[in-house]
């Protein structure tokens, strides 16, 4: 569920709560970072300069981790993506394979689901589409675009 939403002329933001399944990888040590289907706080956030999207996950009461995207146009049909994710937990480098792996199997998903995507243009209105909660962050990014 949404619990907050921010918009101004140029980023919007919010906070969710969502109730995932538990943790894997690093060895099986993720299972005690978080119950299966414990609340965990979400913080998506995006800026119209350069299109940066900030995903800010509290995995628990100590665990926090921070996913900052950066989308650049190379030309009509292709944009290339940038990733940034830092985390105040497994510190070590012997833990970034893991995390890497996890965060490129995240975006290898999203990409199948927007190459399938038609129109491959992005509509300047909302009315001929289905919206559920969760869309309502990326409808105030479209707002904000819109301004620009």
């Amino acid at each position: 569920r949404i619990a907050k939403m921010e918009r101004s002329d140029i980023a919007g933001s919010s906070s969710c709560v969502l109730y995932p399944p538990p943790m894997q990888g690093n060895a099986g040590l993720m299972r005690f970072a978080r119950k299966d289907k414990a609340e965990t706080h979400v913080h998506p956030g995006f800026y119209l300069s350069g299109h940066c999207v900030r995903l800010h996950i509290q995995v628990n009461s100590w665990m926090e981790m921070i996913i900052f995207d950066a989308n650049t146009p190379v030309d009509e049909f292709t944009t290339r993506s940038f990733v940034v994710q830092v985390r105040n937990f497994f510190k070590w480098g012997m833990f970034d394979k893991g995390s890497v792996k996890r965060t490129l199997k995240v975006f290898a998903e999203d990409a199948h689901i927007v190459e399938a995507i038609a129109p491959h243009h992005l509509p300047e209105s909302l009315e001929h589409e289905v919206s559920v909660e969760q869309d309502k962050f990326m409808a105030a990014w479209r707002k904000v675009r819109k301004i620009h």
